[in-house]
């Protein structure tokens, strides 16, 4: 395991490097961290069922690479690995963690933010505890919303006592996300509040804006 989340950690490190240099220059790169972490993934006796592990990297490393108008990263990331007795049972239990890992680290950075701009914002105490609430909620339904989730990478090795493990990488796109939580945390306030103001719209939009 430790040998993966270092794994994650100089891809995501690289794709961080690769935003300050040319596109060329990028594009070489690129392949050549890709070719040696597959190589590396290949003697740990990892395979895939589709696209060749060299490619996913290559198409991983390009989308980290991806930035929005405002300079922050494209997608949203998570990764998980999961053991089961045939490959489709390992998958889905990895897809599926992964999906609640990532909606995890919505919620938590919407909640954080939250935090912060309520104690700035001159609202009632009821107004606040209903946004709260309204942000809780849809940052939870995250994870049962993500149906466009990118599967950028996904490889196996079948284990010594027969089990397959399997590794998914999944990406989503930052946008849809912070647009889909203002959206269900804006309906679930005007049902909630008799009177929901431009000052509520403002607030919400400035904490979904942390979703990056």
């Amino acid at each position: 395991m430790k040998k993966v989340s270092l794994f994650f950690g100089m891809v995501l490190m690289a794709a961080a490097i690769m935003v300050a240099t040319p596109a060329g220059a990028q594009t070489r790169q690129q392949k050549k961290d890709a070719k040696k972490e597959a190589k590396r993934l290949d003697k740990e006796g990892f395979r895939t069922m589709s696209i060749p592990i060299v490619r996913q990297l290559e198409d991983f490393y390009t989308r980290m690479a991806e930035r929005q108008d405002d300079g922050t990263p494209k997608y949203l990331m998570a990764n998980e690995r999961a053991t089961g007795n045939s490959y489709t049972a390992a998958q889905m239990e990895a897809l599926n963690v992964a999906k609640v890992r990532l909606a995890g680290q919505v919620q938590t950075t919407v909640m954080s933010q939250a935090k912060i701009d309520l104690a700035n914002a001159s609202l009632s105490a009821e107004d606040a505890a209903s946004i709260t609430k309204a942000l809780e909620k849809s940052t939870l339904m995250v994870a049962q919303k993500l149906n466009r989730v990118i599967v950028v990478e996904e490889y196996y090795r079948v284990l010594s006592n027969k089990n397959y493990e399997v590794v998914v990488v999944l990406l989503y796109d930052s946008k849809s996300v912070r647009d889909q939580v203002l959206a269900d945390a804006r309906a679930e306030l005007q049902k909630e509040l008799d009177s929901f103001t431009p000052e509520h719209e403002k607030l919400l939009d400035g904490v979904c804006n942390a979703i990056k």
